[in-house]
């Protein structure tokens, strides 16, 4: 945006008078509000725009980004509002901001008025001068005493100056006479002390019946009952859904009406504990998008749905009715098998989790970090082993034994007709071992192969059948 020093405006003898309050809905910047660069002109890339993110009384705010500039120098972004007189009792500048970052970086937020003119940077006199300490991340109030001025024309500058500091987001600008802070809220739901499942969970809450109306809600959580702290959400009515995914954990949680004129204080902190895990964990996000169809189901190849999966995660897998599913999640993951819905736990184990399908269609595959639905954000692969059929067509069954199983050294393999072939796959599809036989029976030794679980394959003429055998 080009660096403002002139406005037709002023050469024609028109002026634009400012309304409050204002949201910064619609058009931006408003009719008559310049935004504008310092005299240095640096800070090419972000100048004050509209926001969707954290605005607090509408749909869009007014945001600028931080920016790096050359060391020692610093961007300087303005925001002016149009002419406005001040007019007794409302003399109290008030505006709603945020900012996007805990960490501190160093910018400086300066709020300025002129009496003279708009765009002369010069004549601008600092009336309020705020840190990155001195506001958060979530949307709270700030009100400037401009009594001073009563019965002046004045223009309102917001300024960010930083280099690679933190952004400003602001809404609601108006002029407020010296109204009080809202009193807090009442009656939560969940009620204190109350046990809730995981999973999404309306909490709401009365609005005040007492003092100044509230223009919208800060929800804070914490682990302890004296540090609720933390900024979960801001929402303009009295409830707000939020979704819980740690079983048997207790929050502390409490909701602070903020206006204009500021947060309600000593607001009451109340708690609620999520259910005992039930056995199997149906939580988590989907990923990838779109349903996994196998490519093969010959009993040894793996099928790699992602190999980038975190666990608290699902998996939609197509499956057959009669086929025999391994699924396997990283080394050690708690897998739970759904229906399509992810409402009815179907199987569940630890990884590798064996399943004859008993449906045709999608199921959700499920894998966590334990039995307690645990997540983590650390790739591993999520794949299926897809077998038809254990008992080949064809394969005659009789007097068919392979033990022990599970199997330390040797796998023991007999059948009622001379077995040709036997070989070993690893879950990977890989053939690990082979041995040519002419004989009904045999001795396959298993000693030097790694724990886990094995495919072996038994070929007796032209039928086959392939058993799953776990290597202790």
């Amino acid at each position: 945006m080009r660096k403002i020093t002139l406005f037709l405006m002023l050469l024609v003898g028109f002026s634009v008078f400012a309304q409050f309050p204002q949201d910064f809905e619609g058009t931006f910047p408003p009719d008559g509000w310049q935004v504008f660069r310092g005299v240095n002109d640096l800070g090419v890339e972000s100048d004050w725009t509209s926001t969707s993110i954290g605005a607090a009384t509408g749909e869009q705010a007014a945001y600028v980004e931080y920016e790096a500039v050359s060391e020692g120098e610093l961007a300087e972004d303005w925001l002016v509002s149009p002419a406005y007189t001040v007019t007794a009792p409302n003399t109290f500048l008030a505006f709603y901001q945020g900012q996007d970052y805990e960490d501190v970086y160093g910018a400086s937020y300066t709020v300025r008025v002129s009496t003279t003119s708009q765009t002369d940077i010069s004549s601008f006199t600092v009336v309020d001068t705020q840190t990155e300490d001195d506001f958060g991340v979530d949307m709270t109030s700030k009100k400037i005493d401009l009594s001073a001025y009563v019965g002046q024309t004045i223009y309102i500058a917001f300024v960010l100056e930083n280099n690679d500091g933190d952004s400003w987001v602001i809404d609601g600008v108006d002029f407020i006479s010296n109204i009080s802070a809202p009193d807090c809220v009442l009656n939560p739901v969940p009620a204190d002390a109350a046990t809730v499942p995981v999973g999404e969970i309306t909490f709401s809450w009365s609005v005040p019946s007492t003092g100044s109306a509230p223009t919208f809600y800060n929800i804070y959580s914490g682990a302890t009952p004296d540090a609720v702290t933390d900024f979960v959400a801001s929402s303009t009515s009295p409830s707000i859904d939020l979704y819980l995914a740690n079983y048997s954990t207790t929050f502390y949680w409490k909701v602070v009406p903020v206006n204009l004129a500021g947060a309600a204080t000593g607001c009451p902190v109340w708690s609620f504990s999520t259910q005992s895990p039930p056995g199997y964990c149906l939580i988590g996000s989907q990923y990838p998008d779109s349903n996994y169809v196998l490519e093969s189901c010959n009993g040894v190849t793996e099928n790699v749905i992602v190999s980038d999966g975190y666990a608290g995660e699902y998996s939609v897998v197509e499956v057959t009715s009669g086929n025999t599913y391994t699924f396997t999640s990283g080394e050690t993951d708690f897998i739970t098998i759904s229906n399509e819905n992810g409402d009815t736990s179907i199987v569940t184990g630890s990884t590798p989790l064996t399943w004859d399908a008993t449906i045709t269609g999608a199921v959700r595959f499920y894998s966590h970090t334990d039995d307690q639905c645990g997540e983590e954000q650390a790739g591993r692969i999520r794949s299926v082993v897809c077998s038809e059929t254990l008992s080949t067509k064809g394969f005659d069954t009789t007097d068919f034994n392979a033990f022990p199983n599970p199997v330390k050294n040797i796998l023991n393999i007999s059948h009622s007709k001379d077995i040709s072939k036997v070989a070993v796959f690893n879950i990977l599809g890989q053939q690990v071992s082979v041995k040519s036989i002419a004989a009904n029976q045999s001795k396959i030794d298993m000693s030097n192969l790694s724990r886990g679980t094995y495919m072996v394959r038994v070929t007796t003429g032209n039928t086959s059948k392939t058993i799953k055998v776990f290597k202790q």
